[in-house]
């Protein structure tokens, strides 16, 4: 590792430290706008229906998501379903691991000026509208935060010849079961990290600072397991997909041997070619240019055997969660495994750690061709920005989805003021059209509804001084509202029976 040398000017530090967080403001400046979309109705609902333990620790999907949900419940509760308030938070956050990338960066490489030109263009890659534009892949955003001040601390620890001692790896625990507890992909950055952090300063990490480690991740395997016996997936026409058994994902070899192969191919051409990535042509000849020019500087670092052990780490802590996710998700789209090395969700983390690899690695070339990599970055940069301003990152606002709350709420509103106050109004129990893809994995009455809609939007069983009930017309409804319980138990009752026939005459 080197220590930072012919550091520049006060002023101009600063302003390397600055640029990459502002530009990953600036470029993702209309995350702001965005709205809740699919799972994020679940999750709301799940929270606002009073039914907390099962809110923070039924698992969705093969997922314990304790952490993430406890955060959206924060905001929830403190600000009512604002989507734009955990926007906001999110941006935030990623403007910070853009300044923490940098910092890293800057103290394994010693050169502030890659290390900025790195962090700028990773935070602008267009695989991050995965998990900045999707309330329910947030949680993948402060993974990476985590990551990044754990690989601060391993620096710290090298700089200063220190090691690591049990109270910081007790939070270093807690730290491992929030990753998993966040996001789906937490688990295998989770699970990877105690091994990174043994190939890059292992000599650092005592014996028992790793067994800590080590039962913490017990922990939560335990308790997930745990969970999963006691929270069986729902029935429903793709039930399987909740919780897919080792046959299910091992019955596509091939399938599954692409998609491992291209997750870390995506990371690596969305990375390098940033705004300039064109999805719909994955892959084509600039993505195989671009994974050559990451492959052959990485290559070509480790040749040099400087930094070994950091750069085999962060390659790990890149690319080591990926056969897990491969494994997870092949049997949702066999099919189609480059379109699932292609969704955006899967990258956000697995890329900063590649970023870091590579600042290090072109820092390394510095020294030798300071004058030539150090143009060549600069043009790097500078084509990335240009794309930008061309193509630039527009997330998705999920516009269907506001308006469709938005009509729930009107048409509450409107039914209410039909009745004088003291009445009940009840109204017939619909599908709420966002949740509808959402019932094909896990049942058609998971979320009941515009009653589930209701909850969400609604902090009280009466609006307005009348009552409000749901009428189900599907018995099976009501079966699991009552077994659910929470508001929704009182909110759904049946429909009236028609009156009885009159007697023959």
């Amino acid at each position: 590792m080197r220590r930072l040398s012919a550091a520049p000017r006060p002023a101009l530090a600063l302003l390397l430290a600055l640029l990459p967080p502002l530009v990953a403001l600036i470029a993702w400046r209309q995350v702001v706008h965005g709205y809740f979309y699919s799972d994020d109705f679940q999750t709301l609902y799940d929270l606002a229906n009073g039914t907390l333990v099962r809110a923070l620790f039924e698992p969705a999907f093969g997922h314990v998501n304790t952490t993430r949900n406890a955060v959206m419940g924060l905001f929830y509760w403190a600000f009512g379903p604002r989507a734009e308030v955990i926007y906001g938070a999110v941006l935030a956050v990623h403007a910070l691991n853009a300044f923490l990338l940098y910092r890293v960066a800057s103290r394994l490489s010693g050169d502030r000026l890659v290390a900025a030109a790195v962090a700028i263009v990773w935070a602008i890659s267009p695989l991050h509208r995965g998990t900045l534009d999707w309330c329910a892949a947030h949680g993948h955003a402060w993974i990476a935060t985590l990551a990044l001040l754990m690989l601060d601390r391993l620096a710290t620890f090298e700089l200063d010849e220190r090691r690591l001692g049990r109270g910081e790896a007790a939070l270093w625990g807690l730290a491992l079961i929030a990753m998993a507890t966040s996001y789906g992909i937490g688990m295998g950055i989770a699970f990877s990290f105690p091994v990174v952090a043994l190939v890059i300063a292992g000599r650092r990490l005592r014996p028992a600072s790793v067994a800590v480690l080590g039962a913490a991740l017990l922990l939560f395997a335990v308790t997930y397991v745990a969970l999963k016996a006691h929270y069986p997936p729902p029935a429903a026409p793709f039930g399987h997909l909740a919780a897919p058994t080792l046959s299910d994902m091992l019955a596509h070899p091939v399938e599954l041997l692409v998609l491992v192969l291209h997750l870390p191919g995506v990371c690596a051409a969305a990375l390098a070619l940033g705004p300039l990535l064109r999805e719909h042509a994955y892959p084509g000849w600039p993505d195989v240019v671009a994974w050559g020019a990451v492959a052959c500087v990485l290559v070509a670092a480790l040749r040099r055997g400087e930094q070994t052990r950091w750069l085999l780490g962060l390659l790990l802590l890149a690319f080591g969660c990926y056969p897990l996710i491969a494994l997870g998700r092949i049997v949702v789209n066999p099919e189609s495994p480059i379109g699932l090395a292609l969704t955006p969700r899967y990258h956000y983390a697995p890329q900063v750690a590649l970023a870091l690899a590579l600042a290090l690695a072109l820092a390394m070339f510095r020294t030798v061709h300071p004058r030539l990599v150090g143009m060549g970055v600069a043009a790097w940069v500078a084509l990335l920005l240009v794309g930008l301003v061309a193509h630039p990152l527009q997330p998705d606002p999920h516009a269907f989805e506001r308006h469709a709350s938005a009509r729930v709420v009107a048409q509450v509103r409107a039914a209410v003021r039909t009745l004088p106050r003291g009445e009940t109004v009840y109204i017939p129990n619909e599908a709420f059209p966002p949740i509808l893809f959402l019932t094909n994995f896990q049942g058609p009455w998971k979320f009941p509804g515009l009653a589930g809609a209701f909850v969400i939007f609604f902090p009280g069983d009466a609006v307005e001084g009348r009552r409000v009930r749901f009428v189900a017309s599907d018995p099976e409804q009501l079966t699991a509202a009552a077994l659910t319980g929470g508001r929704i138990a009182a909110l759904l009752v049946p429909a009236a029976p028609p009156p009885p026939a009159a007697p023959p005459p």
